[in-house]
Formats: structure tokens, sequence, C-alpha cells
């Protein structure tokens, strides 16, 4: 029987509540990879699994863990959807790197209400204060409730054609003087949001990303160029000058 502190437990529950808003899904050795990141005592995957289990009879908690997996509140082995989810998921975070910013930034995730970055979702309340979207006014608080549910719809990736169908319910009226204004804002949001299937990174970071890995490898493609009448090492079969060489 491995002997576990309340403490420890704790911390290791924090952990898993800032891994399964930052990432959605994440599998339980993944997470003690995270874990050993940030910790100096490091955990096991078993030590892992018993303290949150344990922990989770005592106390609230936001993750759950079901056959080695972590997931968010909203991604339940109980749900009809769960095994839908957590494929589609798992399937687009493959090959992808993990969002791993400083700890103290890492663990402000526990709290499920943290956003980041958040200029996104004020310039979209900005616009709805700015503009009539409905015959009431809306109150800023009501501003802030729909904000957050358009954060959690673009964690899931969810469509804008989705996200505007709610704010119809929510009964916004959009004119041809507001509706391109707020759908740039939702533009703006979506490219800026650290969702699940980019492990925790925006789509504006990752295609950063692929951008300077790109022309990374074009540089180191370049310094190793062969003779001008070899073939072009990019497999077209052209020689070197008529090919890759052209641009160099």
């Amino acid at each position: 029987m491995i002997r576990i502190s309340s403490q420890r437990k704790e911390t290791i529950a924090t952990y898993a509540n800032a891994s399964v808003f930052l990432y959605g899904i994440i599998t339980l050795d993944d997470f003690v990879d995270v874990f050993n990141h940030y910790e100096t005592t490091k955990t096991t995957t078993e030590e892992a699994e018993l303290a949150l289990v344990r922990y989770a009879k005592t106390h609230n908690h936001e993750y759950s863990l079901f056959q080695g997996l972590l997931s968010h509140p909203e991604i339940q082995p109980d749900f009809d959807d769960y095994l839908e989810v957590v494929t589609y998921i798992r399937t687009n975070q493959k090959n992808k790197p993990r969002y791993l910013p400083n700890q103290q930034e890492f663990l402000r995730y526990s709290d499920g209400f943290y956003i980041e970055p958040l200029e996104p979702y004020h310039d979209l309340k900005k616009y709805i204060l700015q503009h009539e979207f409905a015959d009431k006014k809306f109150t800023e608080q009501e501003i802030d409730d729909h904000t957050i549910l358009v954060h959690e719809m673009v964690q899931r990736n969810e469509s804008l054609k989705e996200i505007l169908n709610v704010f119809n319910r929510f009964n916004y009226i959009f004119q041809e003087d507001n509706i391109k204004g707020f759908i740039d804002c939702l533009v703006h949001i979506t490219n800026n949001t650290r969702i699940f299937e980019n492990n925790g990174y925006t789509p504006s970071e990752l295609a950063l990303q692929s951008k300077n890995d790109f022309q990374a490898n074009e540089s180191e493609f370049v310094d190793l160029k062969p003779a001008r009448n070899k073939p072009c090492p990019c497999g077209s079969k052209k020689k070197f000058k008529n090919c890759h060489g052209k641009h160099h």
C-alpha cells in the first residue's frame, strides 16, 4: 500500500485540474510527464492514479479519470458522445507539441474560469457594449457569461455558425452595421484561444511555429545543396539547377 500525504494528493489533483482545463484530454502517463516537468519531487503513474482516485473520494475536483485518461468536466465517461469526443481530440493532438508555460502560469488553469490570452474576449465584450444587438442593453455580467460560453465552444472547436446560433438564442439581432465587426471579433478569438486539440496552443501560435520550422528546414536544405547538375534532393527527378537551385 502506497502512503500519500494529504498535501501530496492535493498537489497532484491541482495539476490534474489544470491539465484538463488546458488540454481537455490527457493520458495518465503524459500527465505524469507534465507533473514531473514542473515538480522536483517526481511522481509515478501508480502514485498519481492512487492520489487522484483517493482525492476524488473526499474533495471537489474537476478532472475525471477513466481507463488511464484524465478528462475535462464536459468530457465525462458517462456521456453518450464520450468516446467520439475523446477519439476526435486525441487524434488531432497527435504529433503536436504540448503547451507548457512557466509553473505559476500553468497552475492558474486549475481555475476553470481562467482565460489567457484575454484580449480577444475583451475586444468582443467592448464591441457588444458599443453596438445595439437587442431591444434592451445587455448587462456587463450577461456579456461576461456570453463570452465565457464562447470560450468553452471555441475550446471544443465548434464552428462560427454554431456560436452565432447560440447568440441568436440569447436574442442578439444582427444587422448589416454590426455583423461584420462581430464576426471579426469571433475570428480573432478562434485564432487566439488555447484549444484542446492543439495541446493547449492557440492556432496562431502553432501556425507561427510551423512557419519557423519551415524556414529552418529550408535554410538547412540550402546549406546541403548538391552540385548544380545533380538530382534535386526534393525528389522531383529534375537537376538541382532546374528545380530548387533556381531560387538560390
